[in-house]
């Protein structure tokens, strides 16, 4: 089912965890924790699209390195399921920043194989099949990193749609972007600067 920001929902994800745990389930190398967002938040609008495509380019390295949850690095096997796509993201931003969403759909990656599958996004308002799909987490059974990972990506989502998104922040450093080797040594290094930088933009408060 379709699940809300309400305690019910954290305490039946509590309750599953615990369960898992009873039949020693192992999440220690291989599974990964996708996480599905309704793509219908962010609309058919060009403008908030757009931001979260620049956010991602951006902060993909600081994203990856976070929902690693309580492992010390990434899953087996993640590049070829969840590889990083910043670089195509970027490659494609000319046609990307497009003022038309058919144009900014039709320029996206869609493999299903990269940190975010956007083959599901269908552009309806009211198709619960309509997508985005998080791909880069690890799995846990620890039910607080996976209220961790919904809360970072919802908070992602929500700011590029609010007046909080920093426009010339971003621009600057997408001004200053580089191709990045996206070798996964890279991507488990703390970028400390980097990191606290993009929670002071996507949290709105210390919880």
């Amino acid at each position: 089912p379709i699940l809300k920001d309400k305690e019910e929902t954290w305490q039946e994800l509590q309750w599953v965890c615990q369960i898992l745990k009873q039949l020693q389930a192992r999440t220690e190398n291989m599974s990964g924790g996708h996480i599905h967002f309704g793509a219908n938040y962010l609309d058919t609008s060009e403008k908030y699209w757009l931001n979260f495509i620049q956010l991602w380019i951006i902060y993909e390295r600081i994203i990856y390195r976070f929902v690693f949850g309580d492992k010390i690095g990434p899953r087996g096997r993640i590049m070829e399921y969840a590889n990083p796509i910043s670089q195509k993201l970027y490659k494609n931003f000319f046609k990307l920043r497009s003022n038309n969403y058919t144009v900014i759909k039709e320029n996206l990656p869609v493999f299903r194989n990269q940190a975010i599958n956007f083959k599901n996004t269908k552009g309806g308002q009211f198709d619960i099949m309509n997508t985005i799909e998080f791909s880069s987490p690890n799995s846990s059974i620890n039910p607080v990193v996976w209220q961790n990972n919904v809360n970072l990506f919802g908070k992602i989502l929500m700011l590029c749609k609010s007046d909080r998104y920093d426009k010339d922040l971003i621009n600057r450093k997408l001004k200053q972007y580089r191709k990045q080797d996206s070798s996964m040594i890279f991507y488990q290094e703390i970028y400390l600067q980097e990191a606290l930088e993009f929670c002071d933009l996507v949290f709105n408060n210390n919880v």
